[in-house]
């Protein structure tokens, strides 16, 4: 992505109810799925933000394929964030790990089903794979053009990518749900104002922004019966025997 973004996105990360919510519903799940001690690895990790929280919980390590990222990470990141990406993972062993993490990863990638079937390796044979991309395809707008998207999926299409990398849900819903008819007042505003939509990474007035964190990361049990939608898809995945 530009770096201008990566600049955008280091300024809000830790204060934006969107990546606060998102890191603590990684978590949930995780949590409600392995063991504290766990073996993790976060695909394409960024700035770390969200490994920073897991490593209070798993073994947890992280993969960013750009240098310029890896630098951006805290101290505590850094030092278990290697160079990688879903077809690099010469920097990490094979076999050893309990969860892969792709947070909003597969829609940057050309080839998603060929990018998701090549990390699994890395999974231990009970591993699962946790996924995190943006839904509705019809929510396409400035936003995605700006984070490089090549799509955005449905349910639907989240199960047949899973399906063909031999991969089956044990969770699939959508994310981001409780906050979604909000979300679509918004868009439809900025668009009435003139407004591109990437003026979404502007963190709301305090009050606001602790009350959708807490809305957003308390989805988790929702997701486990399944939301029917939301602007994102969340998806706990196993290999099938």
């Amino acid at each position: 992505m530009d770096r201008r973004l990566w600049d955008q996105i280091e300024r809000v990360e830790r204060r934006h109810w969107w990546f606060r919510g998102r890191r603590e519903l990684v978590t949930s799940l995780l949590r409600s799925r392995l063991p504290d001690g766990a073996r993790v690895l976060d695909i394409g990790c960024g700035t770390g933000f969200v490994l920073e929280r897991l490593l209070e919980h798993f073994d947890a390590w992280g993969l960013e394929p750009d240098a310029s990222v890896r630098a951006r990470a805290s101290a505590r990141a850094a030092a278990r964030i290697r160079p990688g990406s879903t077809d690099d993972h010469s920097a990490v062993e094979h076999g050893s790990f309990d969860a892969l993490l792709l947070l909003d990863v597969l829609e940057h990638l050309d080839d998603d089903a060929k990018g998701l079937r090549a990390t699994l390796p890395l999974l231990r044979p009970a591993g699962v794979v946790l996924v995190t991309v943006p839904a509705m395809p019809w929510l396409w707008s400035s936003h995605d053009v700006l984070n490089e998207h090549r799509r955005r999926y449905t349910r639907s299409a989240l199960r047949r990518l899973a399906e063909s990398a031999g991969l089956a849900p044990i969770l699939l819903s959508y994310a981001n749900a409780r906050l979604f008819p909000l979300a679509l007042v918004h868009r439809a505003a900025l668009r009435t104002l003139g407004r591109r939509t990437d003026s979404e990474l502007e963190v709301p007035p305090g009050p606001v922004n602790e009350l959708f964190t807490r809305i957003f990361a308390g989805e988790a049990r929702g997701a486990k019966r399944g939301y029917p939608a939301g602007l994102s898809l969340v998806a706990l995945l196993e290999p099938r025997p």
